[in-house]
């Protein structure tokens, strides 16, 4: 027996890890905050942080690591560094996925970016990588109730795209 799955009718993308290789740079971003400080970290000290806001890390870094910055001090210049470094084009994008974009949409599929990060952000990084024009709709964590993991993001994401949420797939990492 052959099952035939419904085609989705719209695309819900996650943007840091999926629609830009954000992490790196956050990791970096964030050192280029702490080190002046005094505090540095191991390679890989960043990967568990992955996903999780910054507000969490840098009450985190202050709480827990000493860091003699307030939460919003440390988030005011670690927000204004990444900026600059997307800005200067250090962001990076993943090999083919600007190609993989213009294939979904020349399919007629609504392409939504959906993210965990402010809105300003969101669009700044994909304005400079390139992929700002590909999508019908972007949405941040600021446009709604509750970030991830609730669903709030795509819920909105597929509002926008004029799609009920059902009959879209999003792509998270």
């Amino acid at each position: 027996m052959r099952l035939e799955a419904n085609p989705p009718a719209g695309v819900l993308f996650d943007c840091d890890g999926v629609l830009v290789d954000s992490e790196p740079l956050h990791a970096d971003t964030w050192v280029e905050v702490l080190n002046p400080l005094g505090f540095s970290f191991g390679a890989r000290w960043f990967d568990p942080w992955i996903g999780i806001p910054d507000e969490d890390l840098a009450m985190h870094l202050h709480e827990k690591q000493g860091v003699p910055l307030t939460p919003n001090e440390l988030l005011d210049r670690k927000r204004v560094t990444y900026r600059a470094a997307v800005v200067a084009g250090r962001l990076a994008t993943f090999p083919g996925l600007k190609d993989g974009l213009l294939r979904l949409r020349s399919l007629g599929l609504p392409l939504a970016a959906a993210s965990n990060s402010r809105i300003a952000t969101v669009r700044l990084c994909l304005e400079k990588a390139g992929l700002l024009e590909l999508l019908h709709a972007v949405v941040g964590v600021d446009d709604v109730r509750e970030g991830k993991p609730a669903p709030d993001l795509f819920l909105e994401a597929a509002q926008r795209i004029r799609l009920p949420a059902c009959s879209c797939v999003a792509v998270e990492d």
